[in-house]
């Protein structure tokens, strides 16, 4: 705290006492789920490099699973500090300020009419993540949900009329986010605000370019990603249907191929 109080900058403060406090938050404030051991290996060298701090991660060898038939157990043991977690300074029910995470896409099926086939997942752990009650959550993921299928017809009916969801960035193409990677439908990422209620920030990236605007995500039957197409769409009279306007293929009864 005396640090806190009369320096400014982390470079002001000893390197063995930024050591000390960076410690203190990774053992106190910073839980990480992981889905393979390499992974929660990697995790820990990437929070405390070499030396031995306490790193709060655990690992399911079968966590898609857990999210997604076992929820109630396994949103049990998210928030039980001291045993799961092993911490005795924490609470036997503690609350997360935020989630944050980059999900794994998709699992290859073997189950259905075709030998395999990719079956997303990301949304699952948005919707685990929604059920653990943080005041933040913020996840990246494929944008292919905005036109559903797939499965996922609940899950973008529910982020669609969530109106939590206060900014929603989207690159229609994945390159401008991850320059090594292509990924089809593009990518997005979005923060959820417990404490919010209204529109949603919408910002489109293209390459240096980016727009943005206040929008509700449900304001039309089909979700527009481009801000653009949305002031277009707006100033179009959507009151009169087609059958309104277009003949029918027999009008009056009469062949019209002749």
């Amino acid at each position: 705290q005396d640090y806190r109080d009369h320096h400014m900058l982390a470079t002001d403060v000893p390197i063995d006492i930024q050591n000390q406090l960076w410690d203190e938050v990774l053992k106190n404030n910073i839980f990480v789920i992981c889905k393979t051991e390499m992974a929660r290996s990697i995790t820990k060298r990437t929070l405390r490099g070499f030396r031995k701090a306490k790193v709060n991660a655990r690992y399911f060898e079968d966590l898609i699973n857990k999210i997604t038939n076992q929820t109630d157990m396994f949103i049990k043991k998210m928030h039980d500090g001291k045993n799961y977690w092993k911490n005795e300074e924490l609470e036997e029910y503690m609350k997360f300020n935020a989630i944050v995470g980059n999900p794994p896409y998709q699992v290859i099926s073997h189950d259905g009419p075709q030998a395999s086939q990719a079956m997303p997942v990301y949304h699952r752990f948005v919707t685990i993540g929604k059920q653990l009650q943080p005041s933040y959550l913020s996840m990246i993921m494929p944008a292919r949900w905005y036109a559903g299928g797939m499965g996922m017809n609940d899950f973008r009916a529910a982020m669609l009329s969530d109106r939590s969801v206060s900014v929603l960035v989207d690159f229609p193409k994945s390159r401008d986010c991850f320059p090594t990677v292509d990924i089809a439908g593009g990518i997005c990422y979005f923060l959820r605000d417990s404490n919010y209620s209204g529109p949603c920030l919408v910002v489109n990236i293209d390459g240096s370019n980016s727009n943005s605007e206040s929008r509700y995500l449900n304001e039309f039957p089909v979700f527009v990603r481009s801000n653009a197409g949305v002031n277009i769409i707006r100033k179009i009279d959507l009151s009169q249907n087609l059958s309104e306007i277009v003949y029918p293929i027999s009008p009056f009864g009469l062949p019209s191929n002749t």
